[in-house]
């Protein structure tokens, strides 16, 4: 009861504090579409409970009884049921802009399209987030038929593959060569998550520092390369961060999806730790993606070709007989369910950035999601209004109904490339494709028909 008094308090108070925070999308003019990407929703760790064992002195949730699920990476219950809300809010918000019909109406069948990516846990959150859009009136999700989809993962589904050589030195000429200085500065929260884990277990250790004993700080981090087996479509491999940046992320990640699974006082982060905790050691996720899923040579590898689908999709409000995405040109909403890298990279391909309460700047909480619409103005000019929306931690952990009067957070976006100063920083449609499919990889794009 304390600990449940405690969250209800925490929900008022920064509730009043980020009231302001909150960005009302003060666009101008008939919303005739929009394109939504969206993260997955709450999920238990994708690593395997063995791997996770060799990283903390303490036990960790158990998949089934505690996470509820069977698999590393399934969409939890809770997580269902969250994804659940964000769908029946996006109901009421664009029934509020006449682009859907009255609640007890289902939309025309061509009005929503939706396409997941093939991971159970995305292939869920669609179908959740249909069952709050549109209860009962068989909206299909959609989904490659491939291992990989080449419109999350062209390079594991072996669309691209990265230079290796150009790769590491993109990343690492971010941070000065090497990732010495940057796990220094980091050395505060890199020592707050030392005292929740007590890392590590003898295994750990000698895989990394060849001892029995170590601590986090003492794995050292550096750039690891994993093979990506996608059958007769190919696949390459991918880049991402192993030793202790690698780790303290993954566990600053899990942190965060245990608050907002709602497990007790006792079960969260071991019951060693606190909001102010978990917010503290937040900012070594976000360090990962910054470097991982921002750079700019690696986003424009990942996200071109879903970029390439949000702008024709977009696109196709003002000349649907150009268009030659997967979405079908009449959709009024169309939505891609993907990764928290996906945002990242298409965050990175448009240079923008967003800040809201609970969470460091460009974090891609669960069922957060990337909005962009398109609005007719009174001078009959077609405008698009970027934001990005995501439940905050308290709206997860309380299972919070969200409306109109009870949003998730919302920050408007500026595109550097075409936004105005008007409220919502709009971009005229076409400008804005232009500018964008500018910054498209080319080589890491589908030649028409090949996205399904």
């Amino acid at each position: 009861m304390i600990w449940m008094r405690i969250r209800v308090g925490l929900v008022i108070l920064l509730g009043v504090l980020c009231a302001n925070a909150t960005d009302a999308m003060a666009a101008n003019g008939q919303l005739v579409k929009v394109v939504i990407v969206t993260r997955h929703g709450v999920r238990a760790p994708l690593t395997s409970p063995d791997e996770l064992d060799l990283w903390s002195a303490y036990s960790w949730p158990d998949l089934r009884r505690d996470w509820g699920v069977d698999h590393p990476g399934d969409l939890t219950p809770r997580g269902a049921a969250l994804v659940r809300l964000m769908g029946q809010y996006y109901r009421v918000l664009f029934l509020s802009d006449n682009l859907l019909p009255p609640l007890q109406q289902c939309p025309r069948p061509d009005d929503v399209y939706i396409r997941a990516d093939v991971d159970a846990r995305t292939l869920d959150t669609g179908k959740a987030l249909i069952d709050g859009l549109a209860p009962g009136c068989g909206i299909r999700v959609t989904s490659a038929t491939t291992r990989f989809d080449p419109i999350f993962h062209p390079v594991k589904a072996g669309v691209c593959a990265f230079d290796r050589a150009r790769t590491e030195a993109a990343i690492l000429g971010r941070i000065g060569g090497s990732f010495n200085a940057l796990q220094q500065a980091d050395r505060a929260a890199l020592a707050t998550l030392q005292s929740i884990l007590r890392c590590c277990k003898p295994r750990l250790c000698q895989r990394f520092v060849h001892k029995d004993t170590c601590a986090l700080s003492d794995l050292g981090t550096k750039l690891g390369w994993r093979e990506s087996k996608a059958g007769s479509a190919g696949g390459n491999p991918t880049v991402g961060l192993e030793g202790t940046l690698g780790l303290a992320s993954t566990v600053a990640e899990i942190l965060l999806l245990e608050y907002a699974n709602g497990f007790g006082e006792s079960q969260w982060g071991f019951g060693r730790t606190t909001r102010d905790t978990m917010l503290d050691v937040g900012r070594l996720h976000t360090l990962d993606f910054e470097l991982m899923a921002r750079t700019p040579y690696v986003a424009a590898r990942q996200g071109s070709e879903l970029l390439r689908q949000v702008l024709g999709a977009l696109l196709s409000a003002a000349a649907p007989a150009t268009h030659q995405g997967i979405a079908p040109s009449k959709a009024k909403i169309v939505l891609f369910v993907g990764h928290d890298t996906n945002i990242a990279n298409l965050a990175a391909l448009l240079d923008v950035s967003w800040q809201q309460c609970g969470y460091h700047m460009n974090e891609t909480p669960p069922a957060g999601a990337l909005v962009f619409e398109v609005r007719r103005g009174r001078d009959n000019e077609l405008r698009i209004y970027a934001s990005y929306l995501a439940q905050s931690p308290e709206q997860m952990a309380m299972q919070q109904r969200l409306d109109l009067a009870h949003p998730p957070q919302r920050s408007a976006l500026f595109v550097p490339a075409c936004s105005s100063a008007q409220p919502g920083y709009p971009c005229a449609l076409t400008r804005f494709y232009d500018a964008l499919s500018a910054r498209l990889d080319r080589e890491c794009v589908l030649h028409p028909g090949e996205s399904n």
